[in-house]
């Protein structure tokens, strides 16, 4: 086996055409050089060079290794570079997955951030579920995503790193009939359509429907939808029932297009995450975005504290 020292130490030689120059040019003594070269060629069983008092020059043999040897140190040499790049967060691909509320908050946020401190690092989001999410990740089509982890937990082959739960709670426009009852049951909700992502198992429980959003007939339809952006213009335009956190509708809440419904229950909080392969190893650039993504979301429960501690109205006893 060769390694790319020797080589370098080869081509040095080979251009210098002088012992003494080269071995300076390397950093090496004369002696340590001349060994070198001459352990190499009784290890090859060939000349490399034809010495002579005035200069040197390669044989044929030494022409031929050469020739290769400069492919071999480049290529060390581009690979040494594109390491120190990916490593330094120079250049490289982030490929990572996140929920639909998450994509509307503080996901995006992470992204812009991280974009503006290292814009030579192409990303690639995909923004679904967690079933689907799981799946990508499984195929290693994405590095990590981050979203709802409830349906997760028992999976031996994932690593989850749980986010600080952010309260939950229905929302409708301001003028929506169900604000002028003085109590509100859930019954209350079933006279409307409700605009949901997939729920988790904890949330259909709640709302006493099955997996398939089976409901009796008495009960307005449901209307799936995993993009938040619409959801809420869903809401805005009908007397459909739209569920969120504060992230996700404070744009709304403070020009009054919606209200928050006073209405509480204790599985109406997020359960979200950060879900990777326990077997996978992050890149750099996927550990700094993690960074940037938990001080977004840091800043995020700042402020949702702080609304919150301004409205109390809206944080009432579990149903």
């Amino acid at each position: 086996m060769i390694n790319c020292r020797i080589l370098k130490q080869v081509l040095a030689l080979n251009e210098e055409k002088n012992f003494a120059r080269a071995a300076k040019k390397l950093h090496l003594s004369q002696p340590t050089l001349t060994r070198n070269i001459q352990a190499l060629e009784e290890k090859m069983g060939h000349k490399l060079f034809d010495r002579s008092p005035r200069n040197l020059q390669l044989t044929t043999f030494g022409e031929m290794v050469v020739r290769h040897a400069e492919k071999i140190v480049n290529a060390a040499s581009l690979l040494e570079n594109e390491i120190a790049q990916f490593l330094n967060l120079q250049s490289g691909y982030l490929k990572i997955g996140v929920g639909p509320f998450l994509a509307e908050t503080s996901f995006s946020e992470a992204i812009g951030l991280f974009n503006e401190k290292y814009p030579q690092i192409h990303i690639k989001s995909a923004v679904d579920h967690w079933e689907n999410l799981h799946s990508q990740l499984r195929n290693e089509k994405i590095e990590f995503f981050v979203a709802e982890t409830s349906g997760l937990e028992n999976s031996d082959n994932l690593e989850i790193i749980p986010f600080q739960a952010h309260p939950g709670f229905f929302y409708c426009r301001q003028d929506h009939p169900i604000l002028e009852k003085e109590t509100i049951r859930l019954a209350d909700f079933m006279q409307y359509s409700m605009v949901f992502p997939k729920l988790p198992k904890r949330m259909l429980q709640m709302l006493k429907i099955d997996a398939r959003f089976q409901i009796n007939q008495k009960q307005q339809a449901f209307i799936e939808c995993e993009n938040v952006g619409m959801s809420k213009k869903i809401v805005l335009n009908s007397l459909a029932i739209g569920l969120g956190t504060y992230a996700i509708v404070s744009k709304l809440l403070r020009h009054h297009g919606i209200k928050i419904i006073p209405f509480s229950h204790k599985a109406l909080k997020t359960n979200h995450g950060i879900v990777k392969l326990k077997s996978h190893t992050l890149s750099p650039a996927a550990q700094e975005f993690i960074s940037i993504l938990t001080q977004a979301e840091d800043k995020l429960c700042t402020d949702e504290a702080h609304y919150f501690s301004k409205n109390s109205k809206f944080v009432l006893s579990n149903s």
